[in-house]
């Protein structure tokens, strides 16, 4: 047994699917699915209860064995943070916000001339970002968290051992071309996009969006939407559609992206808020390299940067 294999169940475990904890963990589904098998034939039961769909649950033994990973895996994440880092080391998860983006490629840029660097950004929603942070495989990660889920959020934060730690609260805006017809608009009420259609970034997962935002695309696109692989292709398209696209933000983009697709922010007229934040293992000091990060990110958003008490600099 080793902490890689831990790691794995645990992952599957949060998950509820091999296929995706696999992609979150960034291997194949038949190493990840052999890896436990040979896990399981150590410890002589089976972890978890499979069935045609993938798993429904886990053993009676399986629970304990996942109950006491959960324990080893803080206890281990607490020996890493006190090991000397050689490597420059960071793994981000972070939701489509372009400052976030921002900041990761202007860090990568300062050490770009490190022989020993190892710098990855998964791009995925709250839900994943956060079964990173509790699996280990991510270091940070950036979310974005719309006002009415806000309780619920920190309640699961709280419960899995993550801190979370606020940046900046606004209310969601709509993108769109300048060279739309709602451009002019100081406010884009949600009758103005009832012909339009929503364009997306797909994440490794997408997360269901609140019951208050579902229920406005319902009644203002039922049947346009567009989802893409990534953000140059999201923001190309509202670009190049004046007349019909449009993307929600719960940060607007930084004026250097506006500019680059020619686009425009506004705010949005249904009175929707979005937190965006930051989570880490609540054991874990956050080494040097996450540290200039978020000192990045801060500049991206033009808020005021205070060091993390505790943390290594």
């Amino acid at each position: 047994m080793n902490i890689q294999q831990v790691i794995y169940v645990m992952a599957v475990n949060d998950y509820h699917s091999f296929t995706e904890a696999a992609k979150s963990l960034y291997i194949s589904q038949p190493r990840l699915s052999q890896a436990i098998r040979e896990l399981e034939e150590e410890l002589g039961f089976e972890i978890f209860v499979r069935n045609r769909k993938g798993i429904s649950g886990a053993t009676v033994k399986g629970a304990e064995f996942l109950r006491q990973s959960r324990i080893l895996l803080r206890q281990f994440s607490a020996l890493e943070s006190l090991k000397e880092r050689n490597m420059s080391t960071f793994h981000l998860a972070s939701t489509l916000v372009t400052q976030a983006q921002d900041a990761f490629i202007k860090l990568c840029k300062e050490v770009s001339n490190d022989p020993l660097l190892n710098m990855d950004i998964w791009f995925c929603g709250c839900f994943d970002a956060a079964t990173r942070i509790k699996s280990m495989a991510s270091d940070l990660g950036v979310v974005a968290i719309l006002d009415d889920q806000m309780e619920e959020w920190l309640y699961y934060f709280k419960s899995n051992n993550i801190d979370y730690h606020e940046l900046t609260s606004r209310d969601v805006t709509v993108t769109i071309s300048k060279s739309s017809p709602l451009a002019s608009k100081d406010v884009i009420m949600p009758e103005d996009l009832r012909h339009y259609t929503y364009i997306a970034e797909k994440c490794s997962r997408m997360n269901d969006l609140s019951v208050k935002m579902a229920a406005l695309l319902e009644k203002m696109c039922p049947e346009a939407r567009i989802l893409v692989s990534n953000t140059y292709m999201m923001y190309t398209l509202v670009s190049e559609s004046p007349e019909r696209a449009f993307t929600f933000e719960p940060v607007s983009p930084s004026p250097e992206t506006l500019e680059k697709f020619g686009l425009v922010s506004i705010p949005f007229g249904a009175g929707i808020t979005a937190h965006l934040g930051y989570i880490h293992p609540a054991e874990r000091r956050l080494c040097s390299i996450a540290i200039r990060y978020l000192e990045l990110l801060h500049k991206e958003l033009c808020i005021p940067f205070v060091p993390l008490e505790g943390s290594s600099l």
